[in-house]
C-alpha cells in the first residue's frame, strides 16, 4: 500500500495538491504523446503512400514487357471431318491476313530395324569382335561402338545410346513366335536428308534385306508335324506384318485347306488373295511349290511368301504364322506444305518461314483438305494494360495532391503536407509522364503522341483510344519503345541481355579487346586408324571455379580396350561426362581427340592425363595436360566493362552503367553499337522501385519514424517513473508534516492542560 496523508490535522487537501503538482510534471509527457501521435499519423500515411506506389509499380511492370505489345492472334480451322491437321502460333512480326494451307506430307524420321533375334539379353549378336558404325545424312558424323563376341542385343542398344550419335537405338518385340526381338535405329531429326547409313556391321543383325521369317506353329495346335516357309531374303512387300494361316478343313498336306489373314485375323483371304467366302479355301502343300495364296504369279497378294506342311494330320482351327519384315520401318522424308499457290518442302513438321511471323506445327497430312489460317490484330490486351497504368497513376497522383491540401478554416493540413518524400515523388512521377522519352525517335516520343494527355490543373491522365489505335496502326514498334526500354545491337554477333535502372538511353559502341575462350585440351597426336594398341584409361577433371584456390573439380576416368578408335573414345568420354554432369564434351578433329569445356571464361579449367604414353594411343599421354578458359574483355560506350565468360557488363559511374551484353566472338574488333531506349513504363517502375524497396526513401522514413516512436516510448516511460517517484516523495513529506503537526498539537494540548491546572490551583489558593 502506498503512503497516504489524510490532511486532517493540517487541513490541507493533500491528494488535490499532489495531483496539481504532478499535472505540471506530466506536461512534457503530454507533449511527447502528441509528438508520438503525429509520428504515427505520418507513418500511416507513408504506408498508404507505399501501397499506392507499389500498385502503380506493378501496373508499370506489367506494361513494360514485350509480350504486352504482341498484338497478333491466330485461328486455324479443322478439316471437313473435324480433324486438326495443323496448329499455329503467331509472333509480333506477323501480318494480319487469311492464308489457305494444305498439308500434303509430314516430315518423318528414318527408322531402320534388324531382322528378328531370338532373345535380347542372353545370345551374343556377333561371332567376332569389331566396330559397329553408322551416320545420319551424307555429311553427318560417324558414330562407332565396339562390339565384342559376348555382346547381347541389350548391350549393343545401350552402347549405341551411350555414344550419343545422331540416332537412338531401341528394342522392338513384335510378339512373333520365333525371333521376336528387333534392334531399331531411329534418326533424332526428321527430313529426307537424315537417312541412316550403316557403314560397318560385324554383327549378325541384318538392316539391309527384306526377310521372310521361319514359319511358326501355335502351341495349341493338334498338328504335330512340321511347318516351313521360304525363310530368307525373299520378301517382296514393303510393310512389316505377320501372315496368319488358319486351317479350314482337316487332313494331311494336299487334302487339308486353309485361309489366311494379314491383319491379325480381323479379315481373311482365300485363293489368289480374294476375300474368303467359305468356298475359296486354299489347299495345303507338302513342299514349297506354291505361294501362300496358292498362285505363284499373284505377288501383289502373297508378296513372295511360301508355306508348306510336313507329314501329319492338320485339324480345323490349327494356326500358323509367317512373319515378314522390311528393314525400313519408316522412310526419311520432308514435310510438304502448300500455302496459297506456293509449295514448301521442309525437313521438320515445325515450319517457321512459310508465313511471316507464324509457326506452323503440322499434325496430319491430307492433301484433299484446305485449312484456313487467319492472323488478326487485337489491341484489347495491350490497351487494357495501358488503361490500368493510367488509372493507377491517376489514383496515386490524386492521393499525393490531396496530401498537399490545407484547410484554412480548420487551421489543419494533411499529414504529408510539405513532406519532402511525398513532394519529391510527386514531382518525379509527373516529370516521367510529361517529359519526352529518350531513345525513341521523333515521331512517337511522348505520351501525348499516342493520345494520353494530362489535365493542366489536376495532372490527371486521359486516354484517347482513337488516337492510341491510330498510333499503334502507324508504328507498333514506336509505341512499344515509348513504353518499354530495349537494347538493340547493330551487329548480329552481339546479344543484348539486360539493363538496370541506372542505364541511360543512348547509343553505345561495343569493342572486344580480349576474345572469350573455353578451356580446350587437344591431344598431342592422332588416334591410329586401326585403334589404340593397348588398353588405356583417360582421366579428366573439370574445375568450375578455377580462380579460387579451394575449388574441387568434378572428375571421371574411362578405360578403353585395345582396338578402340577415335569415335569409341569420344563416345565413351561424352557418356562419362553426361553421367557425372560435367559441363564438357569430347570431339573428333580429323582423328585427334579434343576435350572442351561447355562454358566460357577463366572459372573453367580442364585437366586430362592417361595411363599410357601418347604414341599409338589416345594422344593424351601420361603428363597432365591442362587448359583454362579466358574471360572476355572490352569496352562499352568507350569505357572498360567487366567481363565474365562471354558477358560484358558496364561499370557504374557512366551513362551505360549496368548495360549487359553477350559477345561470343572469335576475334578482337569493334562490333557496332547497342541502342538503348528507356520507356515510360519501365522508367516509372524503376523510379518507384527505388522508393518502395527496403532501402528506399519511403521505407527509410518509416524505419526512422518507428525508431523515433520507440525513443519517445522510452522517454515517456522514464519520465513516468520519475513522476511516480516524485509522487511517493511528496506523500512522504506530507505524512511527515502531519506527524509533526500531530506532535505539536499533543504538546500544545499538554501545555494548555498544564496552564489550566495552574490557573485552577491559583484560584483555589486565592480563595483560601
Amino acid at each position: 500500500m502506498g503512503i497516504t496523508s489524510s490532511g486532517l490535522i493540517s487541513g490541507i487537501r493533500v491528494d488535490e495538491l499532489i495531483a496539481n503538482l504532478l499535472q505540471i510534471e506530466r506536461r512534457p509527457i503530454t507533449l511527447l504523446e502528441q509528438k508520438k501521435k503525429g509520428f504515427e499519423t505520418t507513418g500511416a500515411e507513408l504506408s498508404s503512400l507505399s501501397v499506392q506506389a507499389s500498385s502503380l509499380k506493378e501496373k508499370a511492370r506489367a506494361l513494360a514487357t514485350l509480350s504486352s505489345f504482341s498484338l497478333n492472334n491466330i485461328s486455324v480451322t479443322k478439316s471437313s471431318t473435324g480433324v486438326d491437321l495443323l496448329s499455329a502460333t503467331v509472333g509480333s512480326s506477323a501480318v494480319p491476313g487469311a492464308y489457305q494451307v494444305q498439308v500434303k506430307q509430314l516430315a518423318q524420321t528414318h527408322s531402320l530395324a534388324s531382322q528378328g533375334f531370338v532373345d535380347n539379353g542372353t545370345t551374343a549378336v556377333a561371332g567376332s569382335a569389331g566396330t559397329f558404325s553408322f551416320k545420319v545424312g551424307a555429311a553427318g558424323k560417324t558414330t562407332s561402338v565396339t562390339v565384342s563376341t559376348s555382346m547381347t542385343l541389350v548391350q549393343l542398344r545401350d552402347a549405341i545410346n551411350a555414344a550419343d550419335g545422331d540416332a537412338t537405338a531401341s528394342i522392338l518385340s513384335d510378339g512373333s513366335g520365333s525371333n521376336p526381338y528387333r534392334l531399331v535405329l531411329t534418326a533424332k531429326n526428321p527430313g529426307a536428308a537424315n537417312t541412316i547409313t550403316i557403314s560397318s556391321n560385324p554383327t549378325t543383325l541384318d538392316f539391309t534385306n527384306k526377310k521372310v521369317e521361319a514359319a511358326y506353329a501355335a502351341t495349341t495346335n493338334s498338328f504335330a508335324g512340321t511347318v516351313s516357309s521360304n525363310s530368307g531374303n525373299n520378301y517382296t512387300g514393303t510393310t512389316n506384318k505377320s501372315f496368319l494361316v488358319k486351317i479350314v478343313t482337316g487332313g494331311a498336306a494336299g487334302a487339308a485347306t486353309y485361309k489366311y489373314s494379314t491383319d491379325g485375323g480381323i479379315t481373311y483371304l482365300g485363293a489368289n488373295g480374294a476375300a474368303y467366302n467359305g468356298s475359296n479355301a486354299i489347299t495345303t502343300q507338302g513342299s514349297l511349290t506354291n505361294y501362300i495364296d496358292s498362285s505363284a504369279s499373284s505377288n501383289s497378294t502373297n508378296e513372295g511368301v511360301q508355306i508348306a506342311f510336313g507329314a501329319g494330320t492338320l485339324a480345323a482351327d490349327d494356326t500358323f504364322t509367317v512373319d515378314v519384315f522390311n528393314p525400313t520401318l519408316q522412310s526419311a522424308q520432308d514435310a510438304v506444305v502448300q500455302v496459297g499457290n506456293l509449295t514448301f518442302s521442309k525437313a521438320s513438321n515445325k515450319i517457321t518461314d512459310a508465313i511471316q511471323g507464324v509457326t506452323l506445327n503440322l499434325l496430319k497430312a491430307d492433301s484433299s483438305e484446305t485449312i484456313n489460317v487467319t492472323v488478326t490484330s487485337d489491341t484489347s490486351d495491350m490497351k487494357k494494360k495501358v488503361k490500368d497504368f493510367v488509372t493507377a497513376y491517376n489514383d496515386m497522383l490524386k492521393y499525393l495532391n490531396d496530401q498537399q491540401k490545407y484547410d484554412p478554416k480548420g487551421g489543419a493540413g494533411k499529414p504529408l503536407l510539405g513532406d519532402r518524400t511525398a513532394l519529391s515523388l510527386q514531382r518525379k512521377i509527373q516529370s516521367l509522364i510529361t517529359s519526352v522519352v529518350p531513345g525513341t525517335g521523333t515521331d512517337i516520343n511522348s505520351l501525348s503522341k499516342v493520345g494520353i494527355t494530362s489535365n493542366k490543373t489536376t495532372g490527371q491522365l486521359t486516354l484517347d483510344e482513337t488516337k492510341f489505335d491510330a498510333a499503334v496502326a502507324k508504328s507498333l514498334k514506336g509505341v512499344t519503345r515509348l513504353f518499354i526500354g530495349l537494347g538493340v545491337p547493330s551487329n548480329s554477333q552481339i546479344e543484348y541481355v539486360s539493363k538496370t535502372a541506372d542505364t541511360q538511353p543512348g547509343v553505345y559502341a561495343v569493342e572486344v579487346t580480349t576474345v572469350p575462350t573455353k578451356a580446350t585440351i587437344t591431344a598431342g597426336s592422332s588416334v591410329p586408324s586401326a585403334g589404340i594398341t593397348a588398353e588405356e584409361t583417360i582421366s579428366v577433371s573439370l574445375y568450375s571455379n578455377a580462380t579460387s584456390t579451394s575449388d574441387t573439380p568434378t572428375a571421371t576416368s574411362v578405360t578403353f580396350a585395345a582396338g578402340s578408335k577415335i569415335n569409341d573414345i569420344v563416345n565413351g568420354l561424352n557418356s562419362a561426362f553426361a553421367t557425372k554432369g560435367m559441363a564438357a564434351s569430347a570431339s573428333n578433329s580429323s582423328g585427334t581427340l579434343v576435350i572442351k569445356a561447355t562454358n566460357y571464361g577463366d572459372d573453367y579449367k580442364l585437366v586430362a592425363f592417361s595411363t599410357l604414353a601418347a604414341a599409338n594411343q589416345s594422344g593424351i599421354g601420361t603428363t597432365p595436360l591442362s587448359s583454362q578458359g579466358v574471360d572476355i574483355a572490352g569496352r562499352i560506350g568507350g569505357h572498360a566493362a567487366t567481363g565474365v565468360g562471354e558477358t560484358l557488363t558496364s561499370e557504374s559511374g557512366f551513362l551505360e552503367s549496368g548495360l549487359k551484353i553477350k559477345a561470343p566472338v572469335t576475334a578482337t574488333s569493334t562490333y557496332g553499337t547497342v541502342t538503348v531506349s528507356s520507356g515510360v513504363a519501365d522508367r516509372m517502375a524503376d523510379a518507384l522501385e527505388a522508393v518502395t524497396k527496403a532501402t528506399g526513401s519511403v521505407q527509410t522514413r518509416l524505419s526512422g519514424i518507428t525508431d523515433s516512436i520507440a525513443n519517445i516510448d522510452k522517454e515517456i516511460a522514464r519520465k513516468s517513473a520519475q513522476i511516480s517517484a516524485k509522487e511517493t516523495h511528496l506523500r512522504e513529506q506530507f505524512t511527515r508534516l502531519e506527524t509533526l503537526l500531530g506532535q505539536f498539537q499533543t504538546q500544545s494540548q499538554a501545555i494548555t492542560n498544564s496552564i489550566a491546572a495552574l490557573q485552577n490551583l491559583a484560584t483555589t489558593i486565592s480563595r483560601r
